[in-house]
């Protein structure tokens, strides 16, 4: 299964596109708020400092939790970072509807517009880091993460294929 541990926004990823999209396409004002469900202003939003998974990993790994392969999402999104750390001979369904995604993302989907494929690759989408753990582990998973204070989900999971990875929606 395929458990992601949420990010916190962009993560250091995506910053010409969003600065293309939102500052010099749609105009947008760094000092007002960008969203109506988030009264921070564009540039809280945009550099929110990234999530650090140390801690977290660590405490998977003292729990004695089973991973087969971790992912930090970074550039290249879910489906390039994900895919790296797995055999070319399973792919990686995922469920795009199985986590929550911060507000940002949206906002630069819609202002751009951009396309949902370019999303994928360009940003973490909310997912900023990833591990992969047999079925029975998934919930021990989620356990040890909520003790931490970091919402995760199962996102997904990996199946006999040839190194793809596919976003059921």
């Amino acid at each position: 299964m395929v458990i992601g541990l949420a990010s916190s926004g962009l993560h250091s990823n995506g910053f010409s596109l969003a600065r293309k999209v939102l500052l010099e396409h749609a105009q947008m004002d760094l000092d007002a708020p960008y969203h109506s469900e988030d009264d921070r202003s564009l540039a809280e939003a945009l550099l929110k400092p990234t999530n650090l998974y140390v801690q977290n990993v660590l405490a998977l790994f003292a729990d004695e939790v089973k991973i087969h392969s971790m992912a930090h999402i970074t550039g290249g999104g879910l489906p390039g970072n994900i895919a790296r750390n797995v055999p070319d001979v399973y792919d990686i369904h995922l469920d795009a509807n199985a986590w929550e995604e911060p507000a940002i993302f949206g906002v630069i989907r819609e202002k751009g517009p951009v396309n949902e494929e370019e999303m994928r690759k360009t940003f973490n989408l909310g997912v900023g880091y990833t591990v992969i753990v047999p079925p029975q582990e998934a919930e021990r998973c989620h356990a040890i993460l909520a003790k931490q204070n970091v919402s995760s989900w199962t996102i997904g999971e990996v199946k006999d294929g040839s190194g793809n990875v596919i976003f059921g929606d």
